[in-house]
């Protein structure tokens, strides 16, 4: 006897996308706190990025196409249509939003705002909305608590926490070997994600979330 889904028990209240940085699979799941982060959920192993640098697959992720970008260069005022678009035009009787929370949005230390690490910038309908729907990451924690999730959710950490670079006090090329450093850019990420998963609500409050972590250069 089988059952059948309904639309009702196999559709997701919330999608929450969150991009990390530069990390060999390999090491991401040699990291205890990520493999178990890994375990309890569902990992996709033949997922990949469409092309190096990184900027062009953040461009990728939100609207399906490379938006003729083969370089890092940020660009503005993009006209191609993103998933954003597609949700604000969805009508009664499912109406469906959206925001884009950026860590240490607009910070002028550039190692913890990487503009190219922010897509949704770079088109012209997103980045000229108002009220905004870009905005900083500490506002996730006032939407969980006011029940205000949106549908779909991107978060973007700062370079430190996405593995991008290692904290200051974890840069030491003199006396650590690329691999060490490398290992220390993955527990600064797994620190930060499981922080964000546990001690956020995401896991315990926000109803039938799905939540995707992905490494936008990673590789196995």
């Amino acid at each position: 006897m089988t059952t059948q889904n309904t639309p009702t028990n196999r559709v997701f209240d919330h999608i929450i996308i969150i991009m990390m940085e530069n990390q060999y699979c390999g090491d991401v799941l040699n990291n205890q706190t990520m493999l178990d982060i890994a375990n309890a959920g569902m990992l996709i192993p033949h997922s990949y990025g469409v092309m190096h640098p990184s900027y062009t697959n953040y461009l990728t992720s939100i609207s399906g196409q490379l938006c003729n970008n083969l370089t890092d260069d940020f660009l503005t005022g993009l006209i191609q249509p993103t998933i954003c678009d597609r949700i604000m035009a969805a009508t009664a009787p499912t109406t469906l939003t959206w925001k884009a929370y950026i860590e240490d949005l607009n910070n002028s230390d550039e190692f913890r705002y990487i503009e190219r690490h922010n897509p949704f910038a770079s088109f012209l309908t997103l980045s000229t909305m108002a009220p905004p729907c870009i905005v900083d990451y500490t506002t996730l924690q006032e939407d969980i608590d006011n029940n205000n999730l949106p549908n779909y959710s991107w978060i973007t950490p700062n370079g430190y926490n996405d593995g991008h670079y290692n904290f200051p006090n974890n840069s030491n090329p003199n006396k650590l070997t690329e691999t060490e450093l490398s290992e220390l850019r993955v527990q600064q990420t797994a620190l930060w994600l499981s922080d964000l998963l546990t001690n956020w609500g995401l896991i315990n409050n926000s109803k039938n979330t799905a939540t995707a972590s992905t490494f936008v250069t990673g590789r196995s």
